[in-house]
């Protein structure tokens, strides 16, 4: 992906090669793969298939994620060298998100995804306040929340994935992972108080906020450390995978 290398040029310095799962022209995605692609247009998630294929780059090439996005019909729509932050995996059943919930102050709250979820029919949740179950709600009022602790993969296009683990005293302040302002709510810019690598939305900016709230806040970002060289930053999290989800691994993949 365009841009990647140079956000992640600090993993080297880190030492956080040796630590990387590599192989040749590493990828987030395989081709072939299921996948949600955001459309900046609509305002929503959509069912995609990925296809790998590949851009001039300097003297050699780069990989690029192409797909195939499907509106609700049999056709789909082709969109060539989408970057990372307008996909992501598509929600499973039991995992941690937040809502954008317009009745409770306009704001993310935590949940769980209740049920098979569907990106185009919408999910089924669970709050983690109070147990409500929220029924058919839009996936672009959805986006992954990662827990205290959790183990997760990080992908850097420039060596692979590292091992990692979610930290919220990453910066050296603790910050509360389902409400604070820098995790919970929109992404922090990069003139926070708060020490980071990114503070990205879709397609590498901070977005606007819409009529309804939510504008582009599709992703957040999530406070990583790297246990085996003792350092640590925030990531996006859609280059964040849970360790746990369903075995998978990068070799998997």
């Amino acid at each position: 992906w365009r841009g990647m290398a140079e956000d992640f040029g600090g993993l080297g310095d880190l030492g956080l090669g040796d630590l990387a799962h590599d192989v040749p022209e590493p990828a987030f995605f395989q081709d072939g793969d299921v996948a949600e692609y955001y459309s900046r247009t609509n305002k929503r998630w959509m069912p995609a298939t990925v296809r790998l294929g590949t851009r001039p780059a300097g003297a050699g090439t780069r990989i690029c994620y192409n797909v195939h996005a499907r509106t609700g019909g049999l056709k789909a729509q082709l969109r060539e060298d989408v970057p990372l932050s307008m996909l992501r995996r598509p929600l499973a059943d039991g995992e941690a998100v937040e809502l954008y919930s317009s009745s409770r102050g306009r704001r993310w709250v935590p949940a769980r995804v209740d049920g098979a979820p569907s990106t185009l029919h919408g999910l089924a949740l669970r709050l983690d306040e109070d147990g409500t179950r929220a029924q058919r709600v839009p996936p672009a009022r959805v986006r992954r929340r990662f827990e205290e602790g959790e183990a997760v993969w990080v992908f850097a296009a420039a060596v692979g994935w590292v091992d990692g683990v979610v930290d919220s005293t990453v910066g050296g302040a603790a910050v509360a992972l389902d409400f604070g302002a820098h995790v919970g709510g929109a992404l922090p810019s990069a003139s926070s108080d708060v020490s980071m690598a990114f503070g990205v939305a879709v397609e590498g900016q901070v977005a606007s906020t819409g009529s309804d709230g939510v504008g582009d806040e599709v992703h957040t970002t999530v406070p990583v450390r790297y246990p085996e060289v003792h350092s640590s930053e925030w990531v996006p999290s859609y280059l964040v995978v849970r360790a746990a989800a369903s075995g998978w691994t990068p070799q998997a993949m």
